[in-house]
C-alpha cells in the first residue's frame, strides 16, 4: 500500500494543476487515486486527508474575501450507465431531471439588490470566494440590474469562445493553454493593472435562489431577466422522467453535438440534477458535493502508440516535467497526436512504462494528450522498465525527491519562467513585457537576467521578430518601472529561493533598502520574521549570486519606490496598531489586499478568519452569515464596514472634555466604554 503522504502529495499537486487550467492527469485517472485515498487505513485519522476528501477543490484553494449566501459545491462525477442508474434510483418516483451541458470555465456568483447589480464573487474555496465586481465589464451576457425586488442570487459559468480566444490571444500576442486558463487571472486582475489586452467571456447562468421554483422554471425566470441560460436551445439541454434510458439517450445526444467542432464551448460532460426544491431539501448536500446531482463525464478519446522515447524539462519552480514521444503520431479527437505527458515518475512506474512500449494515449478533456496506460498486447516479451534520471536534463546536479514530484534546486534552470515572473505582475510588472517576449530575447541571447532587460535599447529590441512597431514602448517602461516599483516587488523580481509576496514584503519592511537586504548577514536574515535556519542559509545563498544583477540594476538606475513607513506600535497613537483585526466583506472602494495594506499600515495585524486572537472585527457588504455568527460566537466585537474606513482614519490625541465623543470613538476600536 502506498504511503498516504505520498498519495495525498500527488492530488494536491494534480488538483492544483487542474485548477490553473493545466490539468496533468485524467479524471478517471485522479478519480482512482482519491478512491484510493478514501480507503487508506490511515485516511481517517490523518488532517490533511480528511481536508482533501471533504473540501471543494480538495482544499487547495485560499479562501477569499467573500463568503457565499449558501456553499458553491462540486459535482461527484459518474462515468457509466451503471452510476447513472444508482443516482436516478435515490429520486422519488414521478421526479423529473434537468439534463444540461458541463461548460468548462470559472462558477461566478452574481448578487442583484433591490434589482441592481451588487457583486460578483468566485466560487474560491467553496465557502468565500473573491470580489471581481471591478471587472464585470469583461464578462458579456451580465444585466446591470433587473426587475426583481429584495436579494436575488445567480450562478453560472464564465466561459470562453472560439472567437473570445482568438481575440484575447491576439491582444496578448501569446496563445493560452485552452479556454479556462485566462479566465481566472482576468476576473482577478486588480482595478489597477496596467495590462492592456482584454480577455472577453460571457456568463451563461445554470441556477437562480428563486423559492419554491423548480431549477428548469427558475432558469426560465431568468431568461426572462435578460440572462443567457445553460437550457437556451443551442446548449441542447431538456427536462426528462428520471429514466436511466431515456436520461442517457439525451447525455449521447449531448455528447455528439459538443463533439462537433463547430460547436463554440467547451464542454466535457453533462450535468444531471433533480429539479423539484422539495426533491433537493430531501437529498441534501454533502461535505462537498450536493445529492441531488451528479456531473456524467464523457469518456475521453484514444489512440494507441508506440513509446520510442522519454523527455525531461524543467518547468517555472524546478518541477521537473516528464512528456511520452510516439514513434508514429496518431489521431486523437480529430489532431494528430506524437508528444504526451507523463506525470511523475511514480505514475510512469505504476504503468509500468518501458520504451518501445505500446501504450493508450489519451487526450484529456480534449485538451492534453496524456499516456495513460500500456495496452494488453505487447511486442517486448522481457521489457526493461523505464527508470527516471536522478539528475536535472539541463545542469546535471542531483534532483530533489521531497515531492512527488522531483525538482531541480539550481535557479539557473528554470530561465525563461524566472524571466517571465520577474517582469510579471507581481514583480516589476513591464506592461507589453509577455513570456514570448521573453522567450525570443533568451533565443536571442539578448536576456539571460532581469538586469539584461532594462539595459536593452530601442534597437536592440527591434531586433526581435515581432518587435519592430512596439520597441519604444517597451523601453519607455522599462524606464518607468526602474523608478516606480517598490522595493518589496523589486525582491519577488529577482528570483530568489523563499522570497514570494510574502517574503519579500517582510524583507522590504525590516532592510528598508535593497542595498541593505543584499549585504544582509545570515544572522541579520534571521531576524525577520519566520526566517529560520533553510530557509534563511538558502535565501544568503541566492542573495551572493544575484548580487552583481543588483548592483547592475542600481548603476541602471533603479531607485525602488520605500515601503510604508513602519509603525512602531509601542507608541503609536493609533488605536488600532498592536492589534489583530478581521475584516469581512466588501469595503467600498477598497480590495481585499487594500485591506490588508492598510491595516498594516497603521500597525494593526490582518486576520484571515475569526479565532480567539482576533481582537476587533469589521463586516462589510455581503460578510457571509456563518462567519458572522462565528465572531459572535467568540465574543469578538463587532462593527461595520463604513466603521472600519473610518477607524483607519482616526488617530488618538490628547482626550477630549466630549465624553460622549470619546465614548463613540473608542467603540470604534473595540474599546471598553470610558
Amino acid at each position: 500500500m502506498r504511503d498516504i503522504e505520498d498519495l495525498l502529495g500527488e492530488l494536491i499537486e494534480a488538483e492544483r494543476a487542474y485548477r490553473d487550467g493545466s490539468p496533468v492527469m485524467e479524471d478517471k485517472v485522479f478519480d482512482g487515486l482519491r478512491d484510493e485515498l478514501a480507503a487508506h487505513p490511515s485516511a481517517a485519522e490523518h488532517e490533511g486527508a480528511q481536508t482533501f476528501l471533504n473540501s471543494v477543490a480538495g482544499g487547495v484553494i485560499e479562501a477569499g474575501d467573500v463568503e457565499h449566501l449558501t456553499p458553491m459545491l462540486s459535482l461527484d462525477k459518474i462515468t457509466d450507465e451503471e452510476g447513472l442508474q444508482k443516482f436516478l434510483a435515490t429520486l422519488s418516483e414521478e421526479q423529473t431531471v434537468l439534463v444540461t451541458p458541463k461548460l468548462d470555465g470559472i462558477a461566478l456568483s452574481i448578487v442583484f439588490e433591490e434589482g441592481k447589480l451588487a457583486r460578483m464573487v468566485t466560487r474560491g474555496d467553496g465557502r468565500t470566494g473573491t470580489d471581481v465586481t471591478h471587472n464585470r465589464r469583461i464578462v458579456a451576457n451580465v444585466p446591470d440590474s433587473i426587475d426583481a425586488p429584495g436579494r436575488v442570487e445567480v450562478r453560472g459559468e464564465v466561459v470562453m469562445t472560439h472567437e473570445d480566444m482568438a481575440a484575447a490571444a491576439e491582444g496578448r500576442g501569446e496563445a493560452f493553454k485552452n479556454r479556462r486558463n485566462p479566465i481566472g487571472p482576468a476576473l482577478a486582475r486588480p482595478s489597477h493593472s496596467t495590462k492592456t489586452y482584454d480577455v472577453p467571456t460571457r456568463f451563461i447562468a445554470y441556477s437562480a435562489d428563486l423559492e419554491s421554483e423548480a431549477g428548469d422554471q427558475a432558469l426560465g425566470w431568468l431568461a426572462s431577466k435578460g440572462f443567457v441560460t445553460i437550457v437556451d436551445d443551442a446548449f441542447g439541454s431538456a427536462v426528462l422522467p428520471a429514466d436511466p434510458t431515456v436520461v442517457m439517450a439525451t447525455i449521447e445526444a449531448i455528447g455528439e453535438v459538443t463533439r462537433d467542432p463547430a460547436y463554440d464551448y467547451f464542454c466535457d460532460g453533462v450535468v444531471v440534477s433533480a429539479t423539484d426544491p422539495a426533491e433537493r431539501d430531501r437529498l441534501g448536500l454533502g461535505s462537498r458535493t450536493p445529492k441531488w446531482a451528479k456531473a456524467y463525464k464523457f469518456a475521453s478519446e484514444v489512440g494507441i502508440g508506440i513509446l520510442e522515447r522519454i523527455e525531461l524539462d524543467v518547468g517555472k519552480t524546478g518541477g521537473i516535467s516528464f512528456t511520452g514521444v510516439l514513434a508514429e503520431p496518431v489521431s486523437i479527437a480529430g489532431t494528430m497526436v506524437q508528444r504526451a505527458s507523463l506525470h511523475n515518475p511514480d505514475q510512469i512506474a505504476r504503468q509500468g512504462l518501458f520504451i518501445g512500449a505500446r501504450v493508450t494515449v489519451s487526450k484529456m478533456n480534449d485538451i492534453i494528450p496524456q499516456i495513460v496506460a500500456l495496452t494488453e498486447e505487447q511486442d517486448i516479451t522481457d521489457p526493461e522498465l523505464y527508470v527516471a534520471p536522478t539528475t536535472c536534463p539541463k545542469c546535471e546536479q542531483d534532483l530533489n525527491f521531497d515531492k512527488v514530484r522531483p525538482k531541480c534546486m539550481n535557479p539557473e534552470c528554470a530561465l525563461l519562467t524566472r524571466m517571465t515572473n520577474a517582469v510579471g505582475r507581481n514583480a516589476f510588472d513591464l506592461d507589453g513585457a509577455s513570456g514570448v517576449l521573453m522567450e525570443k530575447a533568451i533565443d536571442a541571447g539578448l536576456v539571460s537576467n532581469i538586469a539584461d532587460v532594462f539595459a536593452l535599447t530601442a534597437d536592440e529590441w527591434r531586433t526581435l521578430d515581432g518587435v519592430e512597431g512596439s520597441a519604444d514602448k517597451i523601453v519607455a517602461e522599462t524606464q518607468r518601472a526602474l523608478k516606480g516599483t517598490r522595493l518589496d516587488n523589486v525582491l519577488a523580481g529577482l528570483q530568489i529561493r523563499w522570497v514570494n509576496q510574502t517574503f519579500a514584503r517582510r524583507l522590504a519592511d525590516h532592510f528598508r533598502t535593497l542595498e541593505a537586504v543584499r549585504d544582509a548577514t545570515l544572522e541579520q536574515l534571521f531576524e525577520v520574521e519566520a526566517i529560520k535556519e533553510k530557509r534563511g542559509t538558502e535565501m544568503k545563498e541566492d542573495l551572493v549570486k544575484v548580487t552583481p544583477v543588483i548592483n547592475r540594476l542600481l548603476d541602471l538606475g533603479l531607485e525602488p519606490l520605500p515601503m510604508p513607513e513602519r509603525v512602531d506600535v509601542e507608541s503609536s497613537d493609533h488605536p488600532l496598531a498592536g492589534k489583530k483585526v478581521l475584516v469581512t466583506g466588501t469595503i467600498d472602494g477598497m480590495s481585499r489586499t487594500e485591506v490588508k495594506e492598510a491595516l498594516i499600515a497603521v500597525g494593526a495585524k490582518p486576520a484571515g478568519s475569526p479565532s480567539k486572537s482576533v481582537d476587533i472585527a469589521y463586516a462589510g457588504e455581503g460578510a457571509g452569515p456563518a462567519k458572522l455568527d462565528k465572531i459572535t460566537a467568540l465574543g469578538i466585537e463587532l462593527h461595520t464596514g463604513e466603521e472600519f474606513l473610518a477607524a483607519l482614519a482616526a488617530t488618538t490625541g490628547a482626550p477630549g472634555d466630549d465624553a460622549e465623543n470619546d465614548a463613540e470613538q473608542g467603540a470604534l476600536f473595540g474599546e471598553a466604554d470610558g
